[in-house]
C-alpha cells in the first residue's frame, strides 16, 4: 500500500507540475502579445469602429442584451450544424476601460478554446446549456465579431476571430 501511494504521489506530482509549465507557456504566448495603451474614450470608439466595420451588419456570435446583476440575457447565434467550417487561425480582444483610459488589444489562438474549462467539461459530460462554445461553433461562424458588449459601468469590450 505504502508503495502505491507513493507511486500515485509522484504521478499527481508530475501531473501538477506539467500543468503550471503548459498554463505558465501559454500565458507568456498571450502575455506577448498583448498591449496596453492610454488613450481618450473617442480615440477608443474610432478603433472599436475601425474593427467592426470590417465584418459588416451580421450579429455577433454572443449578444449580451441584458447583462442584469442576477439573471443575464444572453443570445448565441449559433450558425447551423450543416454549415462549413471555416478556417479561423486568431481570437482578437480589445478592451476599453473608461475609469483608467486603458486599451487592451490582445490575441490567442483559436485552438486554445479546446483547453478552456466549457470545453473540457462539456467532454466530461456536463451540461453546460445553449452558452457554450466549441470550435466548430466558431469555425461554422467563420471570421467576424463574435462579442460585443458594452458593460453597464462603462468600457467596452469586442471579441473576434480571424
Amino acid at each position: 500500500m505504502r508503495r502505491s501511494l507513493r507511486i500515485a504521489l509522484w504521478i499527481i506530482g508530475i501531473g501538477l507540475a506539467l500543468a503550471l509549465i503548459i498554463g505558465g507557456g501559454a500565458a507568456m504566448v498571450v502575455w506577448r502579445q498583448t498591449t496596453i495603451t492610454q488613450t481618450q474614450a473617442s480615440d477608443a470608439n474610432k478603433e472599436f469602429e475601425r474593427v467592426r466595420a470590417q465584418f459588416g451588419a451580421r450579429p455577433p456570435l454572443v449578444e449580451i442584451r441584458d447583462p442584469g446583476p442576477i439573471m443575464m440575457d444572453v443570445r448565441v447565434h449559433r450558425p447551423a450544424e450543416s454549415a462549413p467550417r471555416q478556417s479561423v487561425q486568431f481570437f482578437n480582444v480589445l478592451v476599453f476601460d473608461g475609469r483608467t483610459k486603458k486599451l487592451v488589444r490582445s490575441r490567442a489562438p483559436v485552438w486554445w478554446m479546446n483547453f478552456s474549462a466549457e470545453s473540457l467539461l462539456a467532454r466530461l459530460g456536463v451540461p453546460l446549456g445553449n452558452l457554450a462554445l466549441t470550435v466548430a461553433d466558431v469555425e461554422r461562424y467563420g471570421p467576424g465579431v463574435v462579442l460585443d458588449f458594452v458593460p453597464p459601468a462603462g468600457g467596452r469590450v469586442l471579441a473576434w476571430v480571424q
